[in-house]
This record gives structure tokens, C-alpha cells and sequence, in this order.
């Protein structure tokens, strides 16, 4: 099994063995172009930070492309009088060139997964309705653009198989543009959906819309990275201009919120982000006429993550008195911490990541480097131990609470 981790040594190892058979020599004159420093700051919410090097990001300024060219000037004429420069290219072309699948997810019978022939720039979205059987390309990002600066950066499908959002990002930028394509037809529909980063696409279950997260305008017509973020909705077939306001962090700048619709359809679960170390869970229920925003958890002590519900029984991965992770089940008709539930306590291993997949709860288990699969019942109790290929890491396990099946990636460290 070929990884990135095999490919590090085998691109330094041939470099080092030049350096060294090389042997002591004359040191080659290097004239180092200068990288302009402007003295850019940013104001985030009341802090300045300096970027000197902001004027990079431009792609398109010609001061980039002179600065690349000088650049290119000094190391293309070293790289290519290495005596072993092809073969070193050579032979990392061919440990790349491998056929290579990713994880299937699949809605409402289809299976959607990405697929990658060996050396093309990015993978190939494919849908099918078997396993087995044959399967159709659904979104090529490689046919994106020319010069291959246009990719693919997120995917969503309805729960009704009917669509598929999926995000473009231009130039390795963090700002996302959303379209939505017709998974029977591949054809794509007119909504387009902006001024966004860092959100997903989250489906009602009927296909009708979904709910993201996007910033406001700046003067320059632009989207203000600056700013909060605010929750909206789209109806597909219409214009981003009448997507309706759902939800605004009113009292603090500096958190953002994302939503997320469960697997019911009944609420949507917000998510308050600052920074790493802890987070606020709020949550809107979609099916009460006029409903109100619930601020479920809002102490700002640890971080919660939501995997699930059980129609009022809300399930989350925390740390919260528990430094190596834990998963409770919080019931919003009796919220207090004093009625939390535990399924599954701490561990002597750090648990990673949980999943609600088929009424089971799957744990995904970090031990001296190498993951471990737990599936644990709801009431908490160790159903078995999932069997990997070796030692190595695990990812996946994803699907909804009804699933039969569901799928997982490995890779190995050897």
C-alpha cells in the first residue's frame, strides 16, 4: 500500500544520496530575489494583526508573477542539472499512478463516492446504485477550468438523492462559491450561493433547501472575512438574494454559528465556534410554528460535538470532565447537567470520534498511535471490537441511525 508517509522518505532519500555523492564544491552565487513587505494589518475585532505578505494571495498581480519568475530563475537550473532529477520524477509519477477510491456515502439508495484513475489532479465524483455495479460520473472538477486553479472543496447531497450541492474554490482561496447539480440528469441548476468558507451544505430531508453559513458584504462587494458569519436558507431554484435570514449571533463578535439539520428533520443544531478549546451548542426547533432559538449549552466550558438524536434525546462527544472524550445524551425537555446521561464514560484510550450509524454508537479510538473500533450499544454496553487489517489508522464509519452498513478507510504505517 503506497501513502503520502512512504512517499516522504522516498522523495528524501534520493536527495540526501545526491548531496552526499556529491561532495564538498564551490558554493553557487545566490541572488535571492527580495520579497516586498507592505505593512497591511488587519483589525480582528479589536486586535491587529500584520500580514506584510498579503499581497500574495493575488494570483493575478503581476508583482507575483515577476517575484515566481525570479524565483524559478535561481532554482530550476539546479533542479534540473541534478544528475537523478528525471529519475526521481520518474519514479514518483509511477508510485503515484495507482488507481484509488474514496469513502462511500450513500442517500436514499445511491451510493456516492470519489474515484481517482492514478495522475489526475482531482478526484472524480461517481454515483451508483449498487456497490458492484456500474457507476457514472456525477461532478468532474478537472473539466473546472483550464489551468486546473478551480477544485472541488465540499460536497452535500440531499437525503432524497434528488441533489448534490457541491463548492468551488478558485486559486487555493478559503472562499467557497455552492452549485447545485441534479443527480439524475448531472445537469446543473442556476443557484449559485457565495461570500462563503468553512460551511456546509445542511438539507432539509425533502431536498427543498439547505441551510449554510455566510459572511456579508464588504464595500467592495465582496464578502467581509472580517465579520461574523450569519445563518441563511436557501430554497433551490431561487436567487441567493431572497435566501431567508435564519439565525444572527446577536451578543458576542467574535463566535460564529454553522448549522446543521438532524437526521429527523426536526431541528436544526447550531454550533457557536470560537477558536479550539470550547464551544456553545443552540438549537432551533423546525417544526414549531414561530420557533425560537435554545441555547442548549452555553457555559463556554469545554467542547461539545454533536453526533445524533433520538427524536428529544440529544447525543454528544465531550470533553467536559473527561480530558480523553466521552459521549452524553442531553434530553431538551429536562436539559440540566445534574439529568445528563452518560453512554460512554472516559477511557483509558482517547476516543477520537463517535458516530450514530444503525442504533449503534460506533467509537473510533486512539492507542499508542494505531486506532481501535468499538461498537457500544446505547445503553453503553461493548457490543465487540471491529477487526482492522493491521495496525495502522481508521477512518469513516459514517451513515444515519437506520443504515445496515457502513464504510471505513485504512491506511497502514508500513
Amino acid at each position: 500500500m503506497v501513502t503520502p508517509r512512504r512517499l516522504f522518505p522516498i522523495l528524501v532519500l534520493p536527495l540526501l544520496a545526491l548531496l552526499a555523492c556529491k561532495g564538498p564544491g564551490p558554493s553557487l552565487p545566490l541572488d535571492y530575489p527580495d520579497a516586498f513587505r507592505s505593512d497591511h494589518t488587519d483589525d480582528y475585532f479589536g486586535t491587529a494583526v500584520t500580514d506584510p505578505y498579503r499581497w500574495m494571495e493575488d494570483l493575478e498581480a503581476p508583482e507575483l508573477a515577476e517575484w515566481v519568475e525570479a524565483e524559478n530563475r535561481i532554482a530550476v537550473p539546479i533542479l534540473d542539472g541534478m544528475p537523478d532529477h528525471a529519475g526521481i520524477q520518474d519514479r514518483l509519477t509511477e508510485l503515484w499512478n495507482y488507481e484509488r477510491f474514496g469513502i462511500p456515502n450513500k442517500e436514499a439508495g445511491l451510493y456516492f463516492f470519489t474515484r481517482n484513475d492514478g495522475l489526475q489532479d482531482q478526484d472524480v465524483v461517481f454515483v451508483s446504485e449498487t456497490l458492484d455495479g456500474d457507476a457514472r460520473v456525477l461532478i468532474d472538477p478537472n473539466g473546472f477550468s483550464e489551468d486546473a486553479t478551480i477544485a472541488l472543496a465540499g460536497m452535500s447531497v440531499s437525503p432524497d438523492g434528488r441533489f448534490i450541492a457541491y463548492a468551488t474554490s478558485d486559486g487555493g482561496t478559503d472562499w467557497n462559491t455552492w452549485h447545485v447539480r441534479e443527480v439524475e440528469t448531472g445537469e446543473d441548476l442556476p443557484d449559485v450561493v457565495s461570500h462563503t468558507k468553512f460551511t456546509s451544505a445542511s438539507w432539509l430531508p425533502n431536498g427543498s433547501g439547505f441551510f449554510y453559513s455566510r459572511y456579508p458584504l464588504g464595500p467592495d462587494g465582496e464578502g467581509d472575512g472580517q465579520a461574523q458569519v450569519k445563518i441563511y436558507f436557501h430554497e433551490v431554484g431561487t436567487d441567493q438574494n431572497e435566501d431567508d435570514l435564519v439565525y444572527a449571533l446577536e451578543d458576542s463578535e467574535s463566535r460564529n454559528p454553522y448549522g446543521t439539520v438532524t437526521e429527523d428533520g426536526r431541528y436544526l443544531i447550531i454550533e457557536i465556534s470560537e477558536g479550539y478549546n470550547e464551544n456553545g451548542v443552540y438549537y432551533l426547533d423546525l417544526g414549531a410554528p414561530n420557533g425560537r432559538v435554545v441555547r442548549l449549552l452555553d457555559t463556554w466550558d469545554a467542547l461539545y460535538s454533536f453526533i445524533g438524536n433520538d427524536g428529544p434525546a440529544f447525543y454528544f462527544q465531550t470533553n467536559k470532565d473527561a480530558p480523553k472524550n466521552r459521549v452524553i445524551a442531553i434530553d431538551i425537555r429536562s436539559p440540566d447537567p445534574s439529568e445528563w446521561r452518560e453512554i460512554i464514560p472516559e477511557a483509558e484510550e482517547t476516543l477520537s470520534s463517535a458516530s450514530y450509524v444503525g442504533g449503534v454508537l460506533v467509537g473510533r479510538y486512539l492507542q499508542d498511535a494505531k486506532t481501535l473500533i468499538r461498537l457500544i450499544s446505547m445503553e453503553g454496553g461493548l457490543i465487540r471490537n471491529v477487526d482492522l487489517p493491521g495496525i495502522g489508522t481508521a477512518g469513516g464509519f459514517d451513515g444515519h441511525a437506520d443504515d445496515p452498513e457502513t464504510f471505513y478507510s485504512f491506511q497502514s504505517y508500513t
